[in-house]
């Protein structure tokens, strides 16, 4: 259920400043109010305090503060995002672990399972390898990604008959452009 809380000069909860006033409705009643006492839209802003068995909160916000609130909603969810990606993984050590009402995660066992090191080496290297590959030119890239980065890599007799030029010469240009990103790469 969401609990909302609709700014009312007769409320009864007050706001931080005290200087606005809020009345608690939820489900049929909030949308009742709304409709009775309010010709333009409301908007609501959805806080991460939960009451009373997890009802998600929602507070009034003045149209004005609205494209305030959307930035940094919009910046928490980029947020959330990136860590979703990200192999590692944040947690408060002061936090309960999972399941355990007197044990705190400071005292739980590390994963050493996982090599954060070399992760985070190989992520550079990639960074790396990327950089190096946009400094080819189409041709090249073209040959790389045809003899190695395709999900279905072409044989070097093929891509040589594809791009009507000799093996001899396909290898020549391939040793030239590994040679290219051997020294980016240093």
């Amino acid at each position: 259920m969401k609990i909302f809380y609709i700014e009312d000069e007769n409320g009864n909860y007050y706001s931080a400043d005290r200087r606005r006033r809020f009345i608690r409705l939820t489900g049929k009643e909030a949308y009742l109010f709304l409709r009775k006492h309010r010709t333009k839209t409301a908007y609501f802003y959805p806080t991460t305090t939960e009451e009373e068995a997890g009802n998600k909160v929602l507070i009034e916000i003045p149209e004005k503060s609205v494209p305030r609130f959307r930035k940094e909603m919009n910046h928490e969810k980029y947020i959330a995002d990136i860590e979703k990606k990200s192999p590692i993984v944040c947690i408060s050590l002061l936090e309960q672990a999972a399941g355990e009402e007197d044990l705190t995660v400071q005292d739980t066992i590390p994963d050493e399972s996982i090599n954060i090191e070399d992760r985070v080496i190989l992520e550079i290297e990639l960074e790396m390898l990327r950089r190096a590959l946009k400094t080819l030119s189409d041709d090249e890239l073209r040959i790389v990604h045809s003899l190695y980065l395709s999900h279905d890599p072409l044989s070097e007799t093929k891509l040589s008959e594809i791009l009507s030029i000799p093996r001899t010469t396909l290898r020549s240009r391939r040793d030239q452009i590994f040679e290219r990103i051997r020294k980016f790469l240093k």
